[in-house]
């Protein structure tokens, strides 16, 4: 089983500390370099050559942990070679110094914190008990036994393991904090389903009912007209037969006009769906308090012609929700609205100036507002995919924002059951 992607605010983090704590172990290990300078010269050529060692493990360390990103996030939870290798390159180089400066022994501090890194916490806390008696063990031998040195290791090694003890603990329950919000999400994303499932059952017997309570009804009762007429001896008698028919049918087509109404959106009813992006262009304009003024402009590509109800609300959500994101969480300034005819579907682009967000980083870890919001970019691609199409996001931060949905159509041109009722 491969183990979970890193989330990338957690490699910052992790990467920050550890570059943090290199830098410390550079920066200490530079100390009686400089403290050779203008104390001692005739150890320099030694710390120079010891130093330069140090820190070209130090670059193939931080090299190494950039290229196992996993190694950032999580502490080592078992010993491994190559932790004992790194470890033991950068105790060498520093050991030669500890015998030659006395202040070559304060790198140490970082080197404790890099061990517990690498190692687990039992391993890890005997390998730092281990170098901190070198350690005692060489200043003593080369430069004299002192309290100051006893103690300042001792301590050092103690602050050591005790914070990357609570850093591990931390790290435990952050983790199982995430695990526990990939489970809800999980879990609110099957609801999600559960429910539009549910709302699309609900609406197909819904329809059923009501096709069946309109339509279904009068073509039956159209059947038994048009046959009782058929069967009549008399013209008169069939002639009455074939009226009631008609005022049957009327009855249909009336029923049919108001079940057809109750389906339609109010922005596209008696009307086209660029008429409908032209109207809502226009409203975006409108200046609302909190926002900045917005100039919105549709662009029409193709030949326009009549598609399919469901296509052109699906496409109208889109521009809604587009646009709405572009005001309220992008603060854009310009959104521009193109919709094309394509021979084999409709696509519609909405882009703005805005502030844009991370697209990929959004949909791999979707975010949930407090408000209650954030669902809309997976309702629009849920919404296009039920239809055959797709919708194709691309933002980055300060880049603004790109929204594409494209939905198939019939190759021949959809027919408006509302404009045929109104030729009857």
């Amino acid at each position: 089983m491969q183990p979970p992607t890193p989330h990338p605010s957690h490699l910052r983090v992790a990467s920050t500390t550890l570059a943090g704590v290199l830098l410390l172990l550079g920066a200490l290990t530079l100390f009686p370099i400089v403290v050779a300078i203008f104390n001692d010269r005739a150890a320099l050529g030694a710390l120079l050559a010891l130093g330069a060692l140090e820190f070209a493990v130090l670059i193939g360390l931080a090299v190494w942990l950039h290229r196992h990103p996993m190694q950032l996030v999580h502490p080592a939870s078992r010993v491994t070679a190559t932790g004992l290798g790194w470890i033991a390159a950068l105790a060498f180089p520093l050991s030669g110094m500890i015998a030659v400066s006395p202040e070559a022994g304060y790198a140490t501090i970082a080197l404790f914190f890099v061990v517990m890194w690498l190692l687990p916490i039992g391993w890890g806390s005997f390998v730092v008990a281990g170098l901190a008696w070198l350690v005692i063990a060489g200043q003593t031998v080369h430069h004299g036994a002192s309290f100051g040195t006893f103690a300042g290791v001792t301590v050092s090694a103690l602050l050591a393991v005790g914070i990357m003890v609570g850093t591990r603990a931390l790290i435990r329950t952050s983790e199982a904090n995430a695990a526990l919000v990939r489970e809800l999400r999980a879990a609110q994303s099957n609801l999600a389903a559960s429910e539009r499932e549910t709302g699309r059952l609900n609406e197909r017997s819904r329809l059923g009912r009501e096709l069946h309570d309109t339509v279904a009804q009068h073509l039956s009762s159209i059947q038994l007209l048009l046959g009782a007429a058929q069967r009549a001896t008399s013209p008169e008698v069939a002639a009455e037969h074939v009226d009631a028919a008609r005022n049957a049918a009327a009855d249909a087509l009336t029923q049919t006009r108001a079940f057809i109404r109750d389906l339609t959106p109010p922005q596209l009813a008696d009307t086209t769906l660029a008429a409908a992006l032209g109207r809502l262009a226009t409203e975006a304009e409108r200046e609302l308090p909190g926002t900045a003024a917005v100039t919105c402009r549709l662009e029409l590509r193709g030949e326009p012609r009549p598609a399919p109800m469901a296509v052109e609300t699906a496409l109208l959500r889109v521009a809604q929700e587009s646009i709405a994101n572009a005001r309220g969480h992008g603060k854009a300034t310009e959104i521009h609205l193109a919709l094309e005819y394509e021979p084999g579907g409709l696509t519609l682009e909405v882009s703005d100036d805005g502030i844009g967000f991370d697209a990929d980083g959004w949909f791999a870890s979707p975010h949930d507002r407090a408000d209650g919001t954030g669902y809309g970019l997976t309702g629009m691609r849920s919404r296009l995919e039920t239809l055959g199409g797709f919708a194709v996001i691309v933002s980055e931060p300060g880049e603004g924002t790109l929204v594409r949905a494209h939905v198939p159509t019939p190759d021949r041109p959809a027919t408006d059951l509302t404009e045929v009722t109104k030729e009857r």
